[in-house]
């Protein structure tokens, strides 16, 4: 094998690194350059009136007429509804709320927990979380 190649391939194995790093490096700065993230919003919006026409003894059809249908219905139990949303931005939660409808046997609303502010007539457990504090 001739001197100039082993010797060159050391070096050539360096540069080839330095020049990774350097772009990594570039590549981080450029991202935090973005002057804007956009907020993104998923789930349903519940908003106080709705929130205030849950009744007792409603059933999952005039629930869901007054809701619209669940984000998720718990698969081991179909008397679980559950309603989410979020808003983040930057990847950073702004607002956050859970609902979670409880149904007895007959599918008449019987309960409600969550992060939403309650209807009265209602029993009613609030879940805080880290991010509404």
């Amino acid at each position: 094998m001739p001197k100039n190649i082993s010797k060159s391939m050391p070096v050539n194995f360096i540069l080839s690194i330095v020049f990774i790093l350097l772009a990594l490096l570039l590549g981080s700065m450029l991202s935090r350059c973005m002057p804007y993230q956009q907020q993104i919003q998923q789930g349903n919006i519940i908003t106080p009136a709705m929130m205030a026409s849950l009744k007792p003894g409603l059933d999952k059809e005039q629930v869901a007429y007054l809701l619209g249908t669940p984000d998720i219905k718990n698969p081991w139990n179909q008397d679980e509804w559950y309603y989410v949303y979020t808003n983040k931005e930057d990847s950073k939660p702004l607002v956050e709320h859970q609902l979670k409808l409880i149904f007895d046997t007959h599918q008449k609303l019987i309960k409600i927990e969550g992060t939403y502010a309650p209807p009265s007539p209602l029993q009613y457990t609030t879940v805080t979380t880290e991010n509404s504090k």
